[in-house]
């Protein structure tokens, strides 16, 4: 099994997978259809990551991209299920 990237870039954004867990199950979610990879990046989590986890991604994918223009919360789910993660992280 692959392991799930927890921050991936894409362009000059970095985006941060947070969640899988979703209080919808919209009819056009990406989530139902593809097969949990974008850009040779897999996405599909075993387990949320924990906030350290998310910080260490974060500070090596920055210093490896110093000009990063944007970081996005994301994920197949919805971010602000772990809304106070997305605070402190955001902090």
């Amino acid at each position: 099994m692959r392991k799930p990237s927890i921050v991936y870039k894409y362009k000059n954004n970095l985006y941060i997978n947070i969640t899988n867990r979703c209080p919808v199950r919209c009819s056009y979610c990406i989530k139902f259809r593809w097969k949990k990879l974008f850009r040779g990046y897999y996405l599909g989590l075993t387990k949320e990551p924990s906030f350290k986890e998310i910080r260490d991604a974060l500070e090596k994918e920055i210093k490896t991209h110093p000009n990063i223009k944007e970081i996005v919360f994301c994920g197949y789910g919805e971010p602000l299920m772990r809304w106070r993660l997305v605070k402190k992280l955001a902090l």
